[in-house]
C-alpha cells in the first residue's frame, strides 16, 4: 500500500511541475505577442505597470493592474 501512495505522490508532482511548465510559456508567449502589436503600433508595453492605485482597485486586486499599453 505505501508503494501505491508514494507512486501516486510522484506522478502527482510530475504533473504540478508540467502544468507550471506549460503555464509560464503560454504566458511568456502572450507577453510576446502584446509587446509585438505594440510595437507594430508604435506604443510602449509594460507587463506590470508600477502604479500606486493598484491597491485601491476594487476586488481587493493584490496583483495590480494588468498589462498596460501608453503612447507619448
Amino acid at each position: 500500500m505505501r508503494a501505491i501512495v508514494d507512486g501516486s505522490s510522484a506522478v502527482f508532482a510530475a504533473l504540478v511541475a508540467v502544468v507550471a511548465v506549460l503555464s509560464s510559456r503560454r504566458r511568456r508567449r502572450e507577453q510576446d505577442r502584446l509587446r509585438r502589436r505594440a510595437a507594430g503600433n508604435g506604443w510602449t508595453f509594460t507587463a506590470h505597470p508600477e502604479v500606486d492605485w493598484g491597491r485601491w482597485l476594487p476586488g481587493g486586486n493584490r496583483h495590480g493592474p494588468g498589462p498596460a499599453f501608453s503612447t507619448v
